[in-house]
């Protein structure tokens, strides 16, 4: 997803030739709402906001997914290991 605000560059332009794969808006230059939008429009797990002074690096994105799937395991073993103590204090 692209969200423009207040962009004098031919961005918007470029992001609506790769048709439906990548949705595309322009908010104006109202601060924050640009990222609201996106926010409430998005429709994936995972968020990356970068400016047009900003780069990401190679592997980011990498790291990125890695992390939240690691915190994924972690969450459902969390809930996993809490079942079980309460399957045992329920059986004492």
């Amino acid at each position: 997803m692209l969200s423009t605000r207040g962009s004098t560059d031919h961005t918007q332009q470029v992001f609506e030739k790769f048709g439906r794969r990548i949705r595309s808006f322009r908010q104006g230059n109202q601060g924050a709402a640009a990222r609201n939008r996106a926010l409430d429009e998005a429709k994936g797990d995972l968020i990356i906001f970068l400016d047009a002074d900003d780069t990401l690096d190679g592997d980011a994105v990498a790291a990125l997914i890695a992390g939240y799937d690691r915190a994924i395991r972690l969450e459902k073993n969390r809930r996993g290991s809490l079942r079980r103590v309460l399957a045992l204090l329920r059986r004492a």
